[in-house]
């Protein structure tokens, strides 16, 4: 059921119209910027940015489900200037099938079907011939630091990973979704603690959530449970990894307890995105915007309730008004990453690269070149070869002959 507002603006999105036509050219710009098809969600948050769709709405949403639907697989699909088919002209669909990606369902696995012939030639021989085409030299080498990107919705892992790809970030990507379960903040605990307690590494979260009241509550609430791992492993193993996730401060037994760049810190966390001032910069879309003429209000509201919502009151009493009124409103990561691809990609790019030192990748360059690899290839081959003659003709007294 929608409101009479939403029935309003349903009428206003011309959906045959400017909708359908601006989305091939859409794909296409996202193409141009080689980045991976958007989610449907992905879509509409682009759509709504450009005020093509003018309200969030679960109608809007579905609306655009169906449309994109029968414009892949309906050849009789009709939009406004589709041109006229004429005689023994093939069919033509306004988008490839492979115009959006599901995040909803799991990809499925892809059944080996090689011979062994097959096998030896693209995975062996080939690798074998052409290393330069499968070796990539890893940039983190010797580094002092360890970094991992943590996406709060799984559907934009693809993004993530696209830009770590194109910039060659080398980094880690997680993206474990909602409230973050306790199985896989311990995976994520394991690999923190291998970094900094085994390869002696200082370790970074960078992470991408939603802005609002359960959305900043993931911040703290995986930290909390990472503190909570750290003090089960004390309790149970008394010695042994632990992170180690304290802040170092300037001088604190002077009193100056100004927190150390993070670059000095051997843990941090830190919410890249979505944060108050690129809401106000980037004029992101806001959702579901509500006024409260006072704290009482507040309260009634989303702790009196049916539905209580603490997160939701934290969040109003958090966001006063000038006119010392309270607000509440939700700003989904999804819209930024969508809608401000290139700030979100320099973002990543810049925050990631301020724990990469260059002057240490320079000096181990030589130690990761192809040459080196070329080297290291020829060198086991003679050993095989070596192997071979050496069981073909074993040296005497190991079966080879003799009395």
């Amino acid at each position: 059921m929608t409101t009479e507002d939403e029935e309003e603006t349903q009428e206003r999105n011309d959906w045959k119209g400017e909708i359908m036509i601006a989305i091939p050219k859409i794909l296409k710009q996202i193409a141009k910027q080689k980045r991976r098809p958007p989610s449907l969600r992905g879509l509409y948050y682009i759509l709504l940015d450009g005020k093509l769709i003018k309200k969030k709405s679960d109608d809007h949403y579905h609306t655009l489900s169906d449309e994109t639907t029968q414009a892949r697989l309906d050849p009789d699909y009709t939009y406004k200037g589709k041109p006229e088919k004429k005689e023994g002209e093939p069919q033509t669909y306004l988008l490839p099938l492979d115009a959006l990606r599901d995040e909803s369902r799991p990809s499925h696995e892809q059944i080996p079907e090689q011979t062994p012939e097959e096998f030896v030639t693209y995975d062996i021989v080939q690798r074998i011939r052409h290393p330069e085409r499968y070796y990539i030299p890893n940039r983190w080498e010797k580094q002092k630091h360890f970094v991992v990107i943590i996406s709060e919705k799984s559907a934009l892992f693809e993004d993530f990973l696209t830009i770590v790809e194109q910039e060659d970030l080398q980094v880690m990507v997680f993206s474990l979704g909602g409230y973050y379960g306790t199985t896989d903040i311990s995976h994520l605990y394991d690999i923190l603690t291998y970094h900094q307690q085994v390869l002696k590494q200082k370790v970074h979260a960078l992470h991408f959530g939603d802005y609002d009241g359960h959305g900043l509550k993931i911040d703290p609430n995986v930290e909390d449970k990472l503190r909570k791992i750290a003090f089960r492993y004390l309790s149970e193993y008394k010695t042994g990894w632990h992170l180690e996730m304290y802040t170092k401060y300037k001088d604190p037994e002077h009193g100056d307890y100004t927190p150390l760049p993070p670059q000095e810190q051997d843990f941090t966390f830190e919410r890249l995105a979505v944060t108050l001032p690129q809401i106000k910069k980037h004029r992101l879309q806001v959702l579901k915007y509500r006024i409260f003429e006072s704290i009482d209000e507040v309260i009634r509201v989303f702790t009196k309730s049916p539905k209580k919502d603490y997160a939701k009151k934290d969040f109003a009493l958090a966001h006063p008004t000038e006119n010392y009124e309270y607000q509440y409103f939700e700003v989904e990561v999804d819209g930024i990453v969508s809608s401000r691809w290139e700030f979100v990609k320099q973002l990543v790019v810049d925050n990631v690269n301020k724990f990469w030192d260059e002057q240490i990748y320079e000096s181990v360059k030589n130690e990761l070149s192809l040459d080196r690899v070329k080297e290291q290839l020829e060198a086991r081959i003679n050993l095989l070869k070596q192997e071979d003659r050496d069981r073909e003709f074993p040296p005497v007294g190991e079966g080879g002959g003799g009395e």
